[in-house]
C-alpha cells in the first residue's frame, strides 16, 4: 500500500512481469477521485521494458483510500490502495486555564485542508473539567481551526483530536 501526506505527491509503480515484445500503453484510474489522483492516465512501456520512462504519481486530494488501477490490453488489471492521511496538533502538549469560562485554542493540519474543508472530532476525557464541541472544522485552504475550550472546574482533563487517517492527538 502507498501513504501520501495529504496535499502530497508521490511516484507509482507500474511494472509488467516480463518485457513485451511490442509497446504496452497502461491506462490509470482512481476509484474515488475526490480522495486521490493519478496523473498522467496512461503511461507507454516501451518494447523490451517493464517499466515506463517516467512512472505516475498519484496526489493526496482528501484524507481517505481510494484503489488505483492500472490495466492494458492482454493483462490482468491490478489495483493498489493509496492512502492519504494527515496529523493534527494542539498548540502544546498541556496548557493551562487560569479562569473558568471559554478559552479559544488554535489546533493545527499538516497541510492545507481540501475544497470543502475538513472536519476532525474532538472529545475531553473528563467534561466535568472542561467540555470541547463534537466536531473542529478547518475551513477550505487553512491548516488551522480554533477551538472553543470551555473550562468549568479545577482539575485535569485530556482533549483529543483525530478523524478518518487523522491518528489521535492529545493535549492535557
Amino acid at each position: 500500500p502507498v501513504t501520501i501526506g495529504l496535499g502530497g505527491s508521490a511516484p507509482f509503480a507500474v511494472t509488467l512481469p516480463v518485457a513485451s515484445a511490442n509497446d504496452v500503453t497502461v491506462t490509470l484510474s482512481s476509484a474515488d477521485s475526490t480522495k486521490v489522483t493519478v496523473t498522467p492516465l496512461t503511461v507507454l512501456i516501451s518494447a523490451g521494458q517493464t517499466t515506463p520512462a517516467t512512472q505516475p504519481v498519484v496526489h493526496g486530494i482528501n484524507v481517505g483510500s481510494a484503489s488505483v488501477s492500472a490495466s492494458a490490453p492482454g493483462y490482468t488489471t491490478a489495483s493498489q490502495t493509496v492512502t492519504v492521511a494527515a496529523t493534527v496538533s494542539w498548540p502544546q502538549p498541556a496548557f493551562t486555564f487560569t479562569a473558568l469560562g471559554i478559552q479559544n485554542v488554535t489546533l493545527t493540519l499538516s497541510a492545507a485542508a481540501p475544497a470543502g474543508g475538513l472536519s476532525v472530532n474532538l472529545s475531553s476525557s473528563n467534561q466535568l473539567v472542561a467540555t470541547v464541541p463534537a466536531t473542529a472544522t478547518f475551513a477550505a485552504g487553512s491548516n488551522s481551526a480554533t477551538v472553543a475550550v470551555n473550562a468549568l472546574l479545577a482539575g485535569s482533563t485530556v482533549l483529543h483530536a483525530s478523524g478518518v487517517n487523522i491518528p489521535d492527538s492529545t493535549a492535557t
